[in-house]
């Protein structure tokens, strides 16, 4: 259990900031999407 628990508790803040970047990267792609619709 104890090696489950640190395996988690390091993959925590690894987990997090992955899920900010893919977060990041759709309003991106997002942005980019909007701004070629204008340029039509």
């Amino acid at each position: 259990m104890n090696k489950i628990k640190k395996v988690l508790s390091f993959k925590g803040p690894v987990y997090q900031k992955a899920s900010k970047i893919t977060f990041g990267n759709k309003l991106f792609i997002l942005n980019i999407n909007k701004i070629k619709k204008r340029c039509e």
